[in-house]
């Protein structure tokens, strides 16, 4: 009499085939171990890596303005690694949500309606001192007060239509990259 494999639809009629069953299960069971061993070392490896990440948006007015391929190659010549992007659409609750920290202030209905009317890039970017880096590649927030050779000198229009936005902190950065980013997701 054979015992059938769960799942497997056929019936084990040998000790030879019994013992190939169990070896092709304690495969499995290894890889299922590495992987698993896998997702504890990006974990760790995230942790290493806190000062060297930060996060980036190229807002709704430079997508709508063409200018995304410019400023990724802006980016990549400024010498960061692009470890997670994503086209979006945020809706005004995700906007909201992003920007919660600004709630009480007079320009948040104005930024969180900007921010969700049309797709945007977001972004994790890794370099040495990741957040001061994209800072000073930014520019200042208000374009005509920014330095020459920055991203909103060259592509922003207004302080509110500012092409770009970028964490202001090392601990910020770790929760604006996980709002949009899972573990899997940077590369």
């Amino acid at each position: 009499m054979g015992v059938k494999v769960v799942g497997g639809g056929s019936r084990i009629k040998t000790i030879e085939e019994a013992i190939h069953v169990l070896n092709g299960l304690l495969e499995k069971q290894e890889r299922f171990k590495r992987s698993k061993s896998n997702d504890i070392h990006a974990e760790e490896n995230m942790a290493e890596q806190v000062g060297n990440l930060t996060f980036g948006i190229i807002k709704p007015d430079a997508v709508r303005g063409g200018k995304v391929g410019s400023i990724l190659q802006r980016i990549t010549d400024g010498g960061f690694k692009i470890r997670g992007m994503k086209l979006i659409h945020l809706s005004k609750r995700e906007a909201e949500g992003f920007y919660a920290v600004h709630r009480e202030r007079p320009f948040f209905g104005e930024l969180t309606k900007f921010m969700s009317g049309g797709p945007c890039v977001v972004l994790a970017l890794e370099k040495a001192g990741a957040v001061k880096a994209w800072r000073d590649l930014m520019g200042a927030t208000d374009p005509a007060k920014a330095d020459e050779g920055t991203i909103r000198k060259e592509f922003a229009a207004s302080i509110g239509e500012n092409a770009v936005h970028g964490s202001d902190s090392e601990e910020n950065a770790q929760i604006e990259i996980a709002y949009f980013f899972s573990q899997l997701e940077l590369v």
